[in-house]
């Protein structure tokens, strides 16, 4: 027999919820029944304050949770068992998307910490079915916390690159070493870390002042400003990073250096132009 729960909640959470099921790839049975079977640690939210609509969340109890779900309730004096769950639902989204993100994949993560502290080879499964040999060096986040990334060398294609934590399905530790040449780039790489891997990877941009204004607002992905004079920033910055950044500034913005990049740009805004002709 199923037991189906009808939680309301503020829009906000729910607003929260529902980006992390697109995010994280998960259901909403899944993520809700998750986080009631870990719920236990979880700290009490008192006077949440919040103003707008509400929400209501429907689900279904999993056959392992409903099994003690009614003991559970009556071992922890829960009287009100929506408060109960709007409660857990609340502390699990005033959590950092980071924080939420190895909560939901807490096994995936532990596995890969564990292969980073013994120094091993992980074969890794991707969401796409891809699988990879890789040397896991060190995780980390970007500076907005919003994902987790594993900095690794990949067997298959020699060359170091990030792996987003949410997107493996599974990870199997071997007892092979990790990659263990280029150790001095590896160390500076993780002093410096950042999700595009820009450490000693500079770009040079020529800015409107309007596209200075620009820059001081547009935070998500902003790479590491270097120097400046006039107009004129040199930043810390992958192409990757370049690409995915300053493709927003449109003429506000003209990549100096490097040139690869420059091209890239160039090729770009004749082709967009090409459209309007």
């Amino acid at each position: 027999m199923e037991k189906k729960l009808r939680i309301t909640i503020p829009n906000e959470i729910y607003k929260i919820i529902e980006s992390d099921l697109e995010d994280f790839g998960i259901t909403k049975n899944f993520l809700c029944n998750y986080i009631f079977e870990k719920s236990d640690g979880f700290k009490q939210v008192y006077n949440y304050k919040y103003n707008g609509s509400k929400k209501i969340i429907q689900f279904n109890l999993n056959k392992r949770n409903l099994e003690n779900y009614y003991s559970f309730l009556a071992e922890k004096n829960i009287e009100v068992e929506a408060e109960y769950f709007r409660n857990i639902f609340l502390y699990y989204a005033q959590q950092s998307k980071k924080s939420r993100e190895l909560f939901i994949f807490k096994n995936t993560a532990e596995k890969i910490m564990y292969a980073i502290e013994n120094r091993k080879k992980i074969i890794v499964t991707f969401a796409d079915e891809i699988k990879k040999i890789i040397s896991p060096y060190y995780m980390g986040s970007s500076e907005l916390e919003l994902k987790n990334y594993i900095f690794s060398y990949d067997e298959d294609e020699s060359k170091f690159k990030n792996f987003t934590l949410r997107n493996i399905k599974s990870v199997y530790v071997t007892e092979k070493k990790t990659y263990d040449k280029e150790m001095e780039f590896v160390n500076k790489v993780i002093e410096n870390f950042d999700p595009f891997l820009s450490y000693n990877k500079n770009v040079t941009v020529r800015f409107t002042d309007e596209g200075l204004r620009i820059l001081k607002v547009i935070k998500t992905y902003r790479p590491k400003l270097l120097e400046q004079k006039g107009n004129i920033c040199k930043f810390q910055c992958s192409e990757l990073q370049g690409k995915r950044y300053f493709s927003c500034f449109w003429n506000e913005a003209e990549i100096l250096e490097p040139e690869e990049l420059r091209r890239w740009f160039k090729e770009k805004g004749e082709k967009t132009s090409n459209l309007y002709k």
